[in-house]
């Protein structure tokens, strides 16, 4: 998470059925302004906060799966 000038960022490199988790959840965050990795907003009350809180349970859920799979948190073993 960055505090930015005029938003807020959470960065979120996971992936859920084949598309990343900001892409995922774009239209259910309310209003956002989503990268590929990325999710902005202004302020918290621009912003759904269950669906912010599934996207980050998502993000740690995956990210539990990669160090099972490889050993650490990574999309592709190095």
């Amino acid at each position: 998470m960055a505090s930015q000038k005029r938003y807020i960022s959470l960065y979120v490199a996971a992936v859920r059925d084949g598309e990343t988790l900001a892409q995922h959840y774009a239209d259910r965050l309310g209003t956002t302004f989503n990268g590929k990795h990325c999710i902005r907003f202004r302020r918290a009350a621009d912003i759904d906060l269950d669906e912010l809180g599934n996207a980050v349970r998502d993000a740690v859920a995956w990210a539990g799966g990669q160090r099972e799979r490889f050993g650490r948190d990574c999309a592709h073993p190095v």
